[in-house]
């Protein structure tokens, strides 16, 4: 597990990445827009944003009003000693493609940052069973976010540029196929130069890398769940090339398709 409390410059920001932990966010103040999955949301102080694994995203905090915030990453592994507890409860905060932003109340900030603050602290004392201590933080920060926060999806959808949101959309659900600068251009009714220039500002990524990243995290979703091989899996992803397939996915993902299953595995 990884705690970390931070101001950050916009420029700091990673720009449109995937990665295999959990991430919890909470603002502690400050406003911005976040991309998750393929929607954007404007979150503010207060707003507790869960993003799974292997899920899309990236933040663009307001430059005149900087975000201040603890992120939490934990790899999924850590909560398989919830054998017997409620695991459905934890499974709807950490797996839904639905819901990623959650306002907590006003009142019930301080207890956030509380345990916020005694993760962080059993993690730099590593006093004894210090890992027992964080397990069992990081379970009630858990539960207290389900019972007292509201999912806020439908007011928190924000599209600046609708033409973007549609493009975004498109991408997401066109991947495996062969999509061009010009083609999605055409479509946005704006020219191909233009397209480039608002995508990779918006996004923080080009075109052709944010297409590559939705078929990275469909491939190692399917790496998980099926036990299809990984050629069939990169050409449903929408790979031709396999040496290319092999070269993109270790650079995205350090390892190789075959690595990364046995690691899961």
């Amino acid at each position: 597990m990884l705690i970390d409390k931070d101001t950050k410059q916009p420029e700091q920001e990673l720009p449109t990445h995937l990665h295999d932990w959990h991430e919890m966010i909470f603002i502690h103040k400050g406003k911005g827009d976040f991309y998750i999955h393929n929607q954007f949301y404007q979150v503010m102080s207060g707003d507790l944003i869960i993003i799974p694994q292997n899920t899309v995203h990236f933040a663009n905090p307001d430059s005149t009003q900087l975000i201040t915030s603890t992120v939490i990453y934990f790899h999924p592994k850590l909560l398989e000693f919830l054998q017997g507890i409620d695991q459905p409860m934890f499974l709807n905060l950490l797996n839904s493609q639905e819901h990623f932003i959650y306002t907590i109340s006003t009142n019930q900030i301080v207890i956030i940052e509380n345990l916020l603050f005694r993760i962080k602290e059993e993690i730099f004392t590593q006093n004894a069973d210090f890992k027992m201590a964080i397990l069992l933080l990081l379970q009630m920060l858990l539960v207290f976010v389900y019972r007292h926060s509201v999912p806020t999806k439908d007011k928190e959808e924000v599209s600046q540029i609708h033409w973007l949101n549609e493009s975004v959309n498109y991408i997401t659900n066109n991947f495996q196929s062969s999509l061009s600068l010009t083609l999605l251009a055409k479509q946005a009714s704006v020219s191909p130069p233009h397209f480039s220039r608002v995508f990779k500002k918006q996004m923080g990524v080009n075109v052709k890398e944010f297409i590559i990243t939705k078929r990275i995290s469909y491939i190692k979703k399917k790496l998980r769940e099926s036990n299809e091989t990984v050629e069939t899996i990169a050409k449903k992803a929408g790979f031709i090339s396999m040496p290319y397939f092999f070269r993109t996915f270790k650079k995205y993902t350090g390892v190789t398709p075959d690595n990364f299953r046995n690691r899961i595995n």
